[in-house]
């Protein structure tokens, strides 16, 4: 279909105003509909089957499509791009707080979307520009980062180290552990690529004034949130942004190692950090069971 569009009403029939004209390579056609309304929803209809069938998209595309487009890059090239540019700009005072033009962000999107990403120059638009398209780009993935079916289990995880104090101790990294390793590979390759550029961010925090939770306010309810949004989804996001902070803070820790990771064994069980190895590796560690019925133990 090459374009959609007002057209004429003549030999058609009927109110020119319910006819619209679909042009492909060789042949018009004019259709006429009973009502404008009907009207309206075949030229919504029409332009979503387009959109849908557009190659170039990158925002609102599942991950897994993107990286077979993409290939052989192991994350998205919009994430590299964006990232490795606010990465230059890390130091800028309120990056990701502050929001830059919505209309300048939407316009690079849709420049995106048509496959102009290699032509567009960032450096001829603010930074809260750039950062905004990244959050963007995040809030409009299909599933987000942390997936759906991980949302309960992390709430619930943060619930009981909060209750039972123990926020760090090592039965809350190894739950952490598990349930991060259980992530789709592509999803960990993006986190672990947008957790770089975040902790650049939070380094330079005497200077943008984005320390850690700040950041995690930011991001928290874009990475981590249910398919099903409710009122006791609200109250969860003290606890949400708590756990985005942790694993920020932690990632490299946290994140299992991928094959091509420099470094990395690709087992997730190196490096433990601050945590402590003798008490993380000890059989007789204590372990959080999350997820499940959801039961209390007080």
């Amino acid at each position: 279909v090459g374009a959609c569009g007002g057209g004429g009403g003549g030999g058609v029939g009927g109110d020119a105003s319910h006819v619209f004209e679909v042009r492909g390579e060789r042949d018009t056609y004019a259709l006429c509909c009973a009502t404008r309304t009907e009207r309206a929803a075949w030229l919504d209809a029409m332009r979503a089957l387009i959109d849908d069938t557009h190659t170039e998209r990158v925002f609102g595309v599942p991950l897994a499509v993107l990286l077979e487009r993409d290939a052989p890059r192991t994350v998205p090239r919009i994430v590299d791009v964006l990232c490795a540019h606010l990465s230059r700009h890390a130091a800028v005072d309120g990056l990701f707080r502050e929001s830059g033009s919505k209309a300048e962000v939407l316009q690079l999107a849709k420049q995106c979307d048509a496959g102009a990403l290699a032509h567009i120059d960032l450096e001829r638009h603010s930074p809260h520009v750039a950062s905004g398209l990244l959050k963007l780009w995040i809030r409009r993935l299909p599933e987000p980062l942390f997936p759906f079916d991980t949302y309960k289990k992390f709430v619930f995880l943060q619930s009981y180290v909060v209750r039972k104090n123990k926020c760090g101790a090592p039965e809350h990294v190894l739950a952490l552990r598990e349930l991060l390793r259980d992530f789709p590979t592509h999803h960990l390759r993006v986190l672990k690529r947008v957790f770089m550029l975040l902790t650049d961010v939070v380094a330079q925090a005497e200077k943008n004034r984005m320390n850690a939770m700040n950041v995690a306010i930011v991001f928290g309810p874009i990475l981590l949130y249910p398919e099903q949004q409710t009122f006791q989804t609200t109250l969860d996001i003290p606890g949400v942004n708590a756990t985005v902070r942790f694993v920020l803070e932690n990632h490299d820790q946290l994140l299992p190692a991928l094959p091509g990771d420099d470094g990395g064994d690709g087992d997730g069980g190196g490096g433990i950090g601050d945590f402590g190895a003798s008490a993380v590796g000890s059989p007789r560690t204590p372990r959080v069971v999350v997820g499940g019925s959801g039961g209390d133990d007080g």
